[in-house]
């Protein structure tokens, strides 16, 4: 019976999300002469049901009109008389009444600007107050206005812009994050318990720009926490011209619930030749303090869903019927849901019926003083509202609530928490009053990140395995300082949208002591393939993560069931399997077929060398191999700083001037006359390093290694020797990967080369 309901689940999963539209990245932005125009450091707000998206001025900035973040129209230019020339990462921000720009000339500190309506025209108020590049407004839920910026560090700061001068004052206070060389593109938003900040680093011409994320429990001001694998969005491999993704925007999706994430990518032809970005647009998940996305995508993903119920009060009212009273819809009686609604006060008092609550009618209301949490005609719950700002302009009422907290907030600041509101959302709407007129008004069954669980997962990609379809029945445990989901498998269904045919390795986290446990997949209520989870790596972690063995999926969007019997799983990876082809390279006549150099590597003279003071990688393979043995015969490295070696499992490896060296996931082994030092890159993020002395290399001048990778376990041997020197075998490791040598700064002579794929046992 269970596995009957879940194909039935599935089945009208996937035939909903068939019926859906959809969009691929990237998404052309036009102008009104249907040119495709450049839509670089794209910003994206939101404002009484629409979207206004921004992007870096030429002569002046442009500003675009969406109801669905996919089809956009041109606004045509929101700033003039040169006021936008060359105007760096636009970011608008609404307060008090006003749309206030954010923008650097030039990339040269800051100046904001100030107008009545989204569209612009926007005329500056400030002139050039420095603070570096990319600022980003946002106000504290006490209606104080900051600004996120570039602290001298290359780390993330929060400032505060007094009211008055609309300028910086005090001290920057430290966010705590940092991308290790050029930081950007910053951003904060809010869900549940915790915040969440997206940056930005790399060079903005490096293959290997990125987004990054981190999170805390608490409200938007304070230092934030960068997991480990904190890299939200990147795409830098050779020969996929989908690259230098980066400078993000975070906002809520149509349908008032679901988050989304707008970037840039360099675009995949060059008009004119020079530089063009396009827009992008992905979903942006939650679990805890976990943020993730299924991107970036490349396929077919559904348009932005609208909301169960919406209309506008002062025009076409859709969903909502007009009355004496006001303007209603009857709801699903949802106990879950999100609500929004566009006011507009002139001295009176407005009210917003959320449902009903123990029997009697909830209401919240807001006169611009005072905002109220009404049952029954009784004032259960009330706050301050801080200044608005004159009368006559439009704010934003935002309703959470869950079963358990109903959170209200007035233009992005939360002032009320309810605990336990026990509300149904039947009849709902905005109640007429005195000296009130109410906009866009809306309301849908999900909150707090309801929709995450039935979205389609985009493979190749990963996704916490919470969000199933059934994900919210499933039992669950918390885990680790971000208080993740990790759930009891028992069956677990998900839309998968597929972006080709193939070979699909899977890295499960799971429960260490679930090891020799079996899962099984299910693709389309096909045929059961069946995998014994292995023991897992060292590590003091309760989970750890190993690849499975491969499972064929087509093109499209289709459904999967993964089950177990009383296994905890955290989340699933899937990507592209390949095999590595036998290859020996015959150095000695500079044979460098098929070896990928990025940055000073050369082959010449009989050797795969680098000199002293220039980095690079020789990169072999592709990003989806797992198991192979590799040999290489080197001249043992002298002199010159940094580091210099073999590379493995590596992904998303990329070689820019300015960036950090170490710019690719993966394993460096890196080479000296003492022995080895293992290093895990993670694009320059700090970490500790391992050392195995190899007393016999000590006035050696050359020296061979074999390396045995299968999965992410990593053997190290001696030539001609059965017992391996070193042993990588962590639990949570880098998989698969490309294969090959690094360097950053430091000489290297490789003399000889082969791989091979392992055996199967």
């Amino acid at each position: 019976m269970k596995k009957l309901m879940a194909a039935i689940l599935m089945s009208a999963c996937i035939v909903s999300g068939a019926n859906a539209e959809t969009y691929q990245n990237p998404v052309r932005v036009y102008d009104n002469h249907e040119r495709v125009m450049d839509a670089a450091d794209p910003f994206v707000m939101r404002f009484n049901g629409k979207y206004y998206l921004y992007t870096t001025g030429g002569e002046e900035i442009r500003a675009y009109e969406s109801a669905d973040l996919v089809h956009w129209t041109f606004m045509g230019y929101c700033t003039q008389n040169g006021e936008g020339r060359i105007a760096y990462a636009p970011e608008v921000f609404y307060w008090r009444g006003d749309f206030y720009m954010i923008t650097s000339p030039s990339g040269n500190g800051h100046y904001i600007m100030k107008s009545d309506s989204p569209k612009g025209p926007f005329t500056r108020i400030t002139d050039n107050f420095g603070f570096s590049i990319d600022g980003s407004l946002f106000a504290g839920d006490d209606g104080t206005l900051y600004m996120l910026n570039l602290a001298g560090n290359n780390s993330i700061a929060i400032t505060q812009i007094d009211e008055e001068t609309m300028k910086p004052k005090g001290i920057n206070k430290t966010t705590g994050v940092t991308l290790y060389r050029w930081t950007e593109g910053p951003g904060v938003f809010r869900r549940g318990d915790w915040s969440y900040l997206t940056f930005t680093g790399n060079h903005y011409l490096s293959t290997g720009y990125r987004v990054a994320w981190a999170s805390r429990k608490g409200d938007l001001i304070g230092k934030y926490k960068q997991a480990e694998d904190h890299t939200l969005l990147i795409k830098s491999e050779f020969g996929n011209p989908f690259t230098g993704l980066g400078h993000s925007s975070n906002f809520y999706g149509p349908d008032l619930d679901s988050l989304y994430t707008a970037y840039h990518a360099h675009a995949l032809e060059q008009p004119g030749g020079g530089l063009v970005r396009w827009y992008n647009l992905d979903r942006l998940l939650t679990n805890g303090g976990k943020l993730y996305s299924t991107g970036p995508t490349m396929q077919d993903m559904p348009v932005p869903a609208m909301p169960d119920f919406y209309g506008y009060a002062d025009g076409d009212a859709g969903h909502f019927k007009a009355d004496e009273n006001g303007y209603f819809a009857h709801a699903n009686s949802s106990t879950r849901f999100t609500q929004e609604c566009n006011f507009i006060l002139n001295g009176g008092c407005m009210a917003w019926k959320l449902g009903t609550a123990n029997g009697s009618e909830a209401i919240i209301e807001c006169d611009g003083k005072q905002i109220r949490y009404v049952v029954g005609g009784e004032t259960a719950a009330a706050a301050k509202v801080p200044e608005l700002g004159a009368e006559g302009r439009i704010h934003t009422l935002r309703i959470e609530c869950t079963e358990d907290i109903l959170y209200a907030y007035i233009d992005t600041m939360r002032l009320l928490t309810v605990e336990n509101p026990a509300i149904s959302s039947d009849i709902i709407g905005a109640v007429k009053r005195e000296s009130v007129s109410y906009s866009f008004i809306a309301h849908t069954d999900k909150a707090l990140g309801d929709g995450d669980f039935a979205f389609t997962k985009a493979i190749p990609g990963a996704f916490s395995a919470v969000h199933a379809v059934n994900g919210q029945k499933l039992d669950y445990e918390i885990v680790g300082d971000y208080e993740e989901k990790a759930v009891r498998l028992d069956e677990a269904t998900y839309v998968l949208s597929v972006q080709e045919d193939g070979e699909y390795a899977v890295n499960v986290t799971y429960r260490k002591k679930d090891a020799g446990k079996r899962i099984a997949f299910c693709v389309d209520g096909g045929e059961e393939i069946a995998f014994t989870l292995p023991e897992a790596g060292e590590g003091k972690g309760d989970y750890a993560t190993a690849v499975l063995e491969t499972v064929f999926l087509p093109k499209g969007t289709h459904g999967l069931v993964v089950s177990g019997e009383d296994v905890f799983v955290k989340d699933f990876e899937f990507f592209c399997h390949a095999k590595i082809e036998e290859r020996i390279w015959d150095i000695s006549k500079n044979d460098r077929k098929g070896i990928i150099t990025l940055g000073g590597f050369t082959c010449k003279n009989g050797k795969l060398s680098i000199s002293t003071g220039k980095s690079g990688f020789a990169l072999i393979g592709n990003e989806g191999v797992t198991d192979y043995e590799m040999a290489v015969s080197f001249e043992i490295p002298k002199a010159g700083a940094g580091f210099s070696g073999i590379l493995l499992n590596a992904t998303n490896v990329s070689h820019y001037p300015d960036q950090v060296p170490e710019s690719a996931f993966g394993y460096g082994l890196a080479l000296t006359n003492n022995g080895i030092t293992i290093k895990k890159l993670n694009y320059g993020a700090p970490g500790k390093n391992v050392t195995v002395k190899i007393p016999e290399w000590k006035n050696a001048s050359e020296a061979s290694l074999v390396i045995r990778v299968q999965g992410g376990k990593v053997a190290i041997f001696l030539p001609g020797q059965d017992a391996p020197i070193h042993v990588i075998n962590e639990e949570n490791p880098y998989t698969h990967g490309l294969s090959g040598l690094f360097s950053t700064g430091k000489e290297l002579s490789v003399t000889a080369l082969s791989i091979k794929p392992l055996k199967e046992e």
